[in-house]
């Protein structure tokens, strides 16, 4: 009799052990103090720290080894393994960007990792790159990464060709990703980039994990997701050719830990480059928008749901800017006569689901994708 006690007593305990909990507390610094606008990912979850006391904060963790990314504006971002045992509570130095290279995760492999611990030959763009290069579309990423080439015809197109390998069909040899949506051919680009974290571009067969159209390689692109932060932004800036680019974004918890939204905008219009000779006016006026919403639901015990929804929509007037032969293209560069003129109208969106669970063995994803697109031209082209 003593010994069945003493084992149910044993099997209780276990059983309480395997569903204790812990805190995990991190707090950020660099030689100069404490760094307060730092952010804490924990990579491959869909849990949220609470930025709280000067403190990233993580609750009703399981006991386990998780990897930690904490980045914060104008220092180095820094990879962080911990194994949690117990309510734990740590401090993390940052060093400065000046001083020293980010630490790099991508998601090549279909899950958050170091770049070093990846085999695939890629070269990885961050906010901050994103930024700096003023990348604000797809076609800007020709001439940053190697061997990778994106043209198009002035219609917003883009045929893009890595090492050499590519297609002018509407099944291109380079995939490209937005938030694991495959933008299937060249009608459903979504060509403007907004409120990004994060562009991967693997070069090389990469047909294993990201199925058709991947033989050159594979672009993948990754928004901004919201947490229990509340952030937002908006950006104006000009250019030379009438150029006016508008943005704002906003992040916010409806209900923390539990319920997030996340809503960003674009506008995008500038004259043309081109002037046509017959009419006497700019060639190619654009005027572009763009939007995405997304709500994140954790449901609890490890699964969560995501609900995104990206649009954009396109105004060119003078999609295909063409010239007869190439003594005058360079004889009388952005100079052309066309009598028979057309508005190219574009509508494209992206709709998907994501359902995601998170266990001590197996990790579980399902996404569920939809795309449409609409293109039509107001008169028949010269």
């Amino acid at each position: 009799m003593r010994s069945f006690f003493l084992c149910g007593m044993m099997l209780i305990s276990q059983f309480i052990h395997a569903q204790s909990t812990f805190n995990l507390e991190i707090q950020t610094r660099s030689e100069k103090g404490i760094i307060i606008n730092s952010k804490v990912e924990l990579l491959n979850s869909s849990l949220n720290a609470v930025f709280e006391n000067g403190k990233n904060i993580f609750t009703a963790l399981k006991p386990g080894m998780y990897s930690l990314y904490i980045s914060a504006e104008g220092y180095a971002s820094r990879l962080q393994q911990v194994e949690l045992t117990k309510d734990l509570s740590i401090d993390i130095v940052l060093q400065s960007s000046q001083i020293q290279l980010d630490d790099v995760v991508v998601t090549s492999n279909k899950k958050e990792e170091s770049a070093n611990r990846t085999g695939a030959s890629i070269t990885t763009l961050q906010a901050k790159d994103i930024r700096d290069y003023r990348i604000w579309e797809l076609r800007n990423l020709s001439g940053i990464s190697p061997n990778l080439n994106l043209a198009n015809s002035g219609d917003n197109r883009n045929v893009t060709s890595i090492r050499g390998i590519t297609t002018t069909s509407y099944e291109q040899s380079v995939a490209t990703y937005v938030d694991g949506v495959s933008q299937f051919n060249l009608d459903t680009y979504l060509p403007q980039l907004n409120d990004i974290e994060r562009i991967e571009i693997l070069r090389g067969p990469q047909g294993t994990f990201y199925g058709r159209n991947a033989m050159g390689g594979v672009i993948n692109i990754i928004t901004k997701k919201p947490s229990n932060t509340t952030t937002g932004s908006a950006d104006l800036q000009f250019g030379s050719f009438g150029q006016l680019r508008a943005s704002a974004n906003f992040k916010t918890p409806l209900i923390k830990n539990k319920l997030f939204l996340g809503i960003s905008a674009l506008w995008d219009k500038r004259d043309g480059y081109y002037t046509n000779e017959f009419t006497q006016t700019k060639f190619d006026r654009q005027d572009q928008k763009s939007f995405g919403f997304q709500l994140k639901y954790l449901i609890g015990n490890g699964w969560s749901l995501v609900a995104d929804i990206k649009g954009y929509q396109g105004k060119n007037d003078g999609a295909f800017p063409l010239v007869n032969d190439l003594t005058s293209l360079f004889e009388n560069p952005y100079r052309l006569s066309q009598n028979a003129l057309a508005t190219m109208n574009d509508a494209t969106g992206n709709a998907s689901l994501v359902v995601k669970h998170k266990g001590n063995k197996i990790d579980f994803t399902f996404q569920s994708a939809r795309q449409h697109n609409k293109r039509f031209y107001s008169n028949s082209l010269d």
